[in-house]
């Protein structure tokens, strides 16, 4: 393989990963207010991408040599089918438009699955590290803009009520992901690459979005993710395992007062978390999860549908798990659980024991724990991150040769 195509490689998966929020951004810093054209573009040129790639690793589109990849694979054709099936004799049938169905298959399966094949097809050459760098400034430029589209003053984060949001594409369950994978993308280069100073700044600016952005499930999953990661990395010795066991019982012993000293700084956060744990507040989200068991429970060999209700407001379970029992029915759903979830986090366990595996092993445990809250399979961060852990179990467990000119 030449070394434009190995570059263009990183660059795609990077782009796969950061690219969308990265043009609302860039987009909304220019021009403004934008339509969904500039949507519509990005998905259309990324499509693109996808397509050069599996061209470019023709090749390697059998994924014989990665069970995991292979299944994973199977599984996003079954979700694709499930879609096309409810779009013609599904419950939703004459009562959202065709448009509606349309869009939904043209955004998760022309982008979110096309974009997750072409990432398996270029497995052998991802290369963590140079995806790490790229995913690292894509994402502290993103951390510095979003405060100036809303014209946020970091001074005044106190007075803020609200959850952060700076419009189209850049919502504040978005915003916490970028602050999320630029910790994680922080963390791996100050594990793994010279001038580490450099990536302090990273370091601190994705957690201040992922605290200021007021979204609660994903933050949660990344302080888990980071937890279990340290526990599982120092296995291997019992001082280190006995420092970070008793470091997360004295956290978990103390989160009041912890999230109360942090109201000073992050109140909109610090007050959710605090009327979850004192309150078990669910922000309505415990009616879709009913609405979502009952269905479960009467279609519970082949399914109900991929949507939860025809209302925009009712499209996902917000829960990756009841998506994919909605979806598949409890059998099938079992079946595909167990790759995307159980196994996926097995994989994490041998990973962690590679520092220059960091990346993709914490974003697999952020994501998987972060679906619990949001959503699963159908997310195009959640495709990509299965895709650069399986891609990267593979070069590890298996590792190739690859050539490069």
């Amino acid at each position: 393989m030449s070394k434009i195509a190995y570059n263009y490689i990183q660059i795609f998966a990077a782009v796969a990963l950061m690219g969308y929020w990265a043009t609302n951004a860039v987009a909304t810093l220019l021009l403004g207010d934008t339509s969904s054209a500039i949507s519509v573009m990005y998905w259309g040129a990324l499509m693109m991408m996808s397509v050069v790639t599996m061209f470019i690793c023709r090749r390697d589109l059998r994924m014989s040599d990665s069970p995991f990849l292979k299944y994973y694979g199977v599984i996003l054709v079954l979700y694709a089918c499930r879609m096309f099936i409810d779009a013609i004799i599904g419950p939703f049938v004459g009562v959202i438009s065709n448009k509606m169905f349309l869009t939904d298959i043209l955004l998760t399966v022309g982008g979110a699955f096309v974009t997750s094949f072409a990432l398996m097809s270029c497995r052998k050459y991802l290369d963590v590290d140079k995806i790490s760098q790229v995913v690292y400034w894509v994402g502290l430029i993103l951390i510095f803009i979003v405060p100036k589209i809303i014209n946020f003053d970091i001074e005044t984060i106190q007075d803020e009520e609200e959850r952060m949001d700076a419009g189209r594409g850049l919502g504040t369950l978005v915003l916490v992901k970028i602050g999320a994978i630029e910790v994680i993308a922080a963390l791996h280069l100050l594990l793994n690459k010279k001038h580490k100073y450099i990536y302090v700044i990273g370091l601190i600016s994705g957690f201040w979005l992922a605290f200021a952005s007021g979204s609660r499930g994903g933050l949660v999953a990344l302080i888990i993710a980071l937890f279990c990661y340290w526990i599982i990395s120092s296995r291997t010795s019992i001082v280190k395992l006995l420092i970070a066991v008793v470091c997360i019982f004295y956290v978990s012993m103390n989160i009041i007062p912890i999230l109360e000293w942090l109201s000073q700084y992050f109140p909109v956060i610090s007050k959710r978390l605090l009327e979850t744990i004192l309150d078990h507040d669910q922000s309505g989200r415990e009616i879709l999860r009913d609405r979502a068991y009952t269905l479960i429970k009467e279609n519970p060999f082949l399914g109900y549908s991929y949507r939860l209700s025809p209302y925009e407001a009712g499209y996902r379970c917000h829960n990756g798990i009841l998506d994919i029992l909605l979806a598949f029915g409890i059998p099938l759903g079992i079946v595909v659980l167990y790759l995307a979830y159980f196994k996926s986090l097995l994989m994490t366990i041998k990973m962690a024991s590679f520092k220059e595996m960091f990346l993709p092993t914490v974003m697999t445990i952020w994501i998987v724990v972060a679906s619990m809250s949001g959503s699963g399979i159908t997310d195009n961060t959640f495709c990509v991150v299965m895709c650069l852990m399986g891609s990267a179990y593979y070069n590890r467990i298996k590792p190739n040769n690859k050539i490069v000119k």
